[in-house]
């Protein structure tokens, strides 16, 4: 039903996302609630509470499946705006999660054989244009994780990479 963007009543968007914070052990399920975050933050329902458990799932990554899902969470989160959402009882908001996730998503595009390359470094893009605050720390830990600035890029991945290494150095 998210897919076809059937509107939900509040009350069950609410129940949606109060159910996807219980602890669950079953991948495919966990994989499927991160599915459901994707597609709520996608079709503009807040997420931000849902952004620590995301975060830490992409950086586990025991599976494909769900470092795909929670990625695209992310990245819709990213894109809404709702790492700026205020940290209940805290004077923080979510974008203390932003470093994670650049730390994250910077030690994977370091594996050869990530097979989500593309996708984690449209979302580092989308977070250093959307927080450009985080550029010297985007710029840090690639400098960390020695990768290299493609000199002539030749597959759309190679030309992502560049961008975002001017992105960082602007």
């Amino acid at each position: 039903m998210l897919a076809a963007e059937v509107p939900f009543p509040d009350e069950a968007v609410r129940l949606i996302l109060v159910a996807g914070k219980r602890y669950v052990k079953d991948k495919a399920t966990e994989q499927y609630i991160c599915s459901i975050h994707w597609r709520l933050a996608d079709s503009g329902v807040n997420i931000s509470g849902a952004i620590p458990s995301l975060v830490t799932v992409f950086k586990n990554g025991e599976t494909s499946g769900l470092v795909h899902y929670s990625l695209l969470a992310l990245w819709a989160a990213v894109r809404q705006g709702y790492f700026d959402t205020p940290i209940p009882d805290s004077d923080l908001t979510y974008q203390v999660w932003l470093k994670h996730l650049i730390s994250s998503s910077t030690f994977k595009l370091k594996k050869k054989d990530e097979p989500h390359q593309l996708g984690i470094i449209g979302c580092l893009i989308e977070t250093v244009r959307t927080y450009p605050e985080l550029k010297a720390l985007a710029a840090e830990y690639l400098e960390q994780c020695k990768l290299r600035e493609p000199k002539r890029p030749t597959t759309d991945f190679q030309r992502d990479v560049k961008q975002y290494f001017d992105l960082c150095r602007a």
